[in-house]
């Protein structure tokens, strides 16, 4: 393979790699509760609101919003700040929020 094809290769990977794992802006809810949770809602600064039905478990769920968000989880609501880039909000066993980062 040339210069040129390598170059390409790694550019190639380097996207791939950073769409996986990069960090993108915006809140993610992970269910890690085995159960199938329900009643999501993010709401970003401006009052705007995005909701899901259920999150299967093992699922995670990513709202792009920018600055502060609340998050709420069968009822549960959680106030985050987006600034630094990604938030998140993790759902334990006990179908409550048990981290946020």
């Amino acid at each position: 393979m040339g210069g040129g094809g390598a170059v390409l290769v790694t550019l190639t990977l380097v996207a791939w790699a950073h769409l996986l794992f990069g960090a993108e802006p915006g809140v993610q809810v992970v269910n890690r509760s085995g159960q199938v949770l329900s009643g999501l809602r993010v709401c970003g600064e401006t009052g705007a609101c995005v909701e899901r039905e259920r999150l299967w478990p093992h699922q995670a769920w990513r709202v792009p919003v920018q600055g502060e968000a609340t998050v709420q989880v069968q009822g549960e609501h959680v106030r985050l700040a987006t600034e630094d880039g990604a938030a998140r909000v993790v759902v334990g066993e006990s179908g409550r929020v048990a981290w946020t980062e």
